[in-house]
């Protein structure tokens, strides 16, 4: 850099105040700092080293690991956040205006606790409030009426029966919650009466039919059926259970939807089949498919393997056959037409579109596979739909085998899918890419089907009637004046 293209480039980067061009790049210069005046920069002394800005006393861990790990929230809240997640909207509104937040009350007003809303309020209110952490440690409070003195809970009356350190180390809820408590969480209050009722509890069991899953109601029902399940303490850690099989909830739903696929699914394949085949010959011209050479010997002296298996040949001949077929329907045109030259674009639908034995067949074959595909596509698209939410949910369980949870292995009654037991990969990554129902997944890109009347040539639908160029030819060649051939 000599003098002048030192200035230049210091003008076109054009620094901003407190940064320094070096070599032609802009750094920050280290934050400023003031004995006197606590306020200015961080506090903190720096001295500029070159591409660093070196604290004195030198760099460490400023923020040791138990200053970041957080407690989880205390077993009983206080009655501002108990409000909240009971979606008491009135009673939050009144506590988020005493607090000078209006517009936030007014929005909690309007749409009520969305997920959105309840964790603004939440932050606004501060809730949950989490246990207190002493030396890495988390602490809930004491019980109603206790007293706390160090790390135990004196009871009233003065010392007796305290409540020591290992009582007061609590574990949250599991992630994996039995039917019984998810039915409590989620307030359904017929098949909660009815444990209740087995359980020999008949008078919290009235109460919850009359009165529903008030406040207090709630607590003496979530107390009486053991919920919510904690996760277990052991040796002061936090264990959670391994996850539970499950069955999802449209399970029959979605035997049902198998049933009709599987039904209607033959008819259609063959539809499609014969109607794609006869397309495919006359794309080729009436060529027939020749037999396949042998295959290679596995071994010096061992029998050549067959070129094909029986089904391949019968297909193989049966295509022929309507190979020859073609040819002779292509000849009785050409014989009436006193041409010697084949146009197979105009020629199959005739000059003026009248239709020929070979167009004649490939839209009666094209109609019928209309017919079954306007049939077969809302099965279809119902059984993927449905299949789709099936597989997400299917869930064998795991086996605890310690400090870890291994996947236990079955067999799908409806799909037929075998999971082995152990830990692997069980679903491939292509597996786990999901198209919209009425869609295929061809290498990774969602394709969906051509609308009916247009046949699938691939990545384009082109209509049953013909191409746009054939069509014009047509016209011109009647003198109908249609559009020019590109």
């Amino acid at each position: 850099f000599t003098t002048e293209i030192k200035e230049d480039v210091e003008e076109a980067l054009n620094c901003p105040e407190r940064r320094k061009n070096i070599a032609g790049v802009c750094w920050d210069r280290c934050p400023p700092y003031n004995s006197n005046d606590p306020s200015v920069g961080n506090n903190i002394k720096y001295t500029d080293i070159g591409a660093l800005c070196h604290p004195e006393g030198g760099p460490k861990i400023k923020v040791p690991v138990w200053d970041r790990e957080i407690c989880g929230p205390k077993a009983n809240q206080p009655t501002k956040c108990e409000d909240i997640s009971s979606g008491n909207v009135d009673a939050t509104v009144t506590r988020l205006k005493d607090a000078n937040n209006v517009s936030l009350g007014s929005k909690l007003k309007a749409q009520g606790f969305t997920d959105i809303i309840k964790k603004e309020v939440e932050e606004a209110l501060g809730c949950p409030e989490r246990r207190n952490k002493i030396l890495g440690v988390c602490w809930d409070d004491c019980p109603d009426g206790y007293k706390q003195i160090g790390a135990l809970c004196e009871p009233p009356g003065g010392p007796g029966i305290r409540v020591p350190v290992w009582d007061r180390e609590f574990c949250g809820p599991s992630a994996y919650q039995s039917t019984k408590c998810t039915d409590v969480s989620e307030k359904k209050v017929g098949p909660t009466v009815k444990r209740l009722s087995d359980a020999g509890n008949t008078a919290l069991a009235t109460r919850l039919t009359s009165d529903g899953f008030t406040d207090a109601v709630t607590k003496e029902v979530e107390g009486a059926l053991d919920c919510p399940e904690k996760r277990k303490r052991v040796l002061g850690v936090c264990w959670d259970k391994c996850p539970r099989s499950s069955v999802p909830e449209n399970k029959e739903v979605f035997r049902e939807a198998k049933r009709l696929y599987d039904l209607n699914k033959p008819a259609y394949d063959k539809a499609k089949f014969e109607y794609e085949r006869w397309k495919a010959i006359i794309s080729g011209d009436g060529a027939e498919k020749p037999e396949p050479p042998p295959a290679p010997r596995v071994a010096r002296g061992s029998a050549r393997l067959p070129s094909e298996n029986a089904q391949e040949k019968t297909a193989r001949l049966a295509y022929n056959r309507l190979a020859r077929e073609y040819v002779t329907m292509k000849e009785a045109i050409l014989a009436a037409s006193g041409s010697d030259t084949w146009i197979g674009e105009l020629m199959v639908d005739g000059f003026e579109g009248e239709g020929t034995p070979i167009s004649e067949r490939r839209d009666a074959l094209g109609a019928v596979f209309d017919t079954e595909r306007e049939k077969f596509d809302p099965i279809r698209e119902t059984y993927e739909s449905e299949k789709f939410e099936y597989t997400r949910k299917i869930n064998y369980g795991y086996t605890d085998i310690g400090a870890l949870c291994e996947p236990k292995g079955g067999k799908d009654d409806i799909t037929g899918d075998v999971i082995l037991p152990g830990p692997k990969i069980h679903v491939t990554s292509w597996q786990r890419e999901y198209c919209d129902p009425g869609q295929k997944n061809i290498l990774g890109i969602c394709w969906s089907d051509c609308p009916p009347g247009y046949r699938d040539d691939g990545a384009t639908c082109n209509s049953n009637g013909g191409s746009k160029a054939g069509n014009a030819f047509r016209g011109a060649m009647a003198g109908g004046g249609g559009e020019a051939m590109a």
